[in-house]
């Protein structure tokens, strides 16, 4: 096994003992897995326990010596940076929900109309790098307000019959990922193509609508007969 990159192959319980690593290890065995069969497959292994390793510099001895270089000079090295970032988000929301009923003739009418206000305050903050040497520590802010309608409809047509309708707008935001500020272009001078890799705090909210009506009929206590027709309008990301 390999514990660390650019070291030997060796026993991950010699290098507890060796650099004083105790409980950063621990067996995990499951002896009734496939019972009888594969009899070559292993049944035991180590692992890493990480909540017991802070930092690199816990472990700064298994390093080799350009390893440990760039653990104790981090913020000296292009790939460091560009890991670390930070996005911090304050979210508020507000609900408003009226339910109503009402009879038509014999027929019940129920059900509600709503809306929810959200507002996002994103502040996300990284590394750039364009080429290899030169990086830059950027800030983005972005807001985002949206009122997202709602409402819902039951008429019992009979005791047994009835039809349900409803339909929303919903939002969901991209992943606290795909929102870092971290961006790094490379330009290869052998072929003299560019390509990039990172995320975009400036990335808009997934925003959908949706509608569905559906027809029930309860012919027994422990029976129904159902189908539904749905629809779902889902907008793209928009990058502003």
């Amino acid at each position: 096994m390999v514990p660390f990159r650019n070291q030997p192959t060796d026993n991950l319980i010699d290098y507890e003992q060796n650099f004083g690593l105790d409980g950063f290890f621990e067996v995990f065995s499951n002896s009734d897995y496939l019972p009888g069969s594969l009899n070559d497959l292993p049944r035991a292994f180590l692992i890493g326990q990480g909540r017991n390793i802070a930092g690199c510099e816990s472990v700064i001895e298994v390093f080799n010596d350009a390893d440990q270089t760039t653990c104790l000079n981090s913020d000296k090295n292009i790939d460091n940076l560009l890991s670390t970032w930070t996005v911090e988000e304050t979210h508020m929301a507000a609900y408003a929900k009226i339910n109503f009923e009402y009879y038509l003739d014999d027929m019940r009418l129920s059900g509600n109309l709503g809306g929810r206000w959200v507002s996002r305050d994103l502040d996300s903050t990284g590394y750039q790098a364009a080429g290899s040497n030169k990086v830059e520590q950027a800030t983005t802010k972005v807001s985002n307000n949206e009122f997202l309608p709602s409402a819902v409809f039951n008429l019992d047509i009979t005791d047994e019959l009835k039809l349900k309708f409803g339909g929303a707008k919903v939002l969901a935001y991209p992943s606290t990922t795909s929102l870092r500020n971290a961006f790094k272009l490379t330009i290869d001078e052998t072929t003299g193509s560019n390509f990039g890799n990172g995320g975009s705090p400036e990335l808009q909210p997934f925003i959908a609508t949706q509608y569905d009506l559906a027809l029930e009929w309860y012919f027994n206590q422990s029976s129904a007969f159902t189908t539904t027709i749905f629809t779902k309008d889902q907008g793209k990301i928009i990058l502003e």
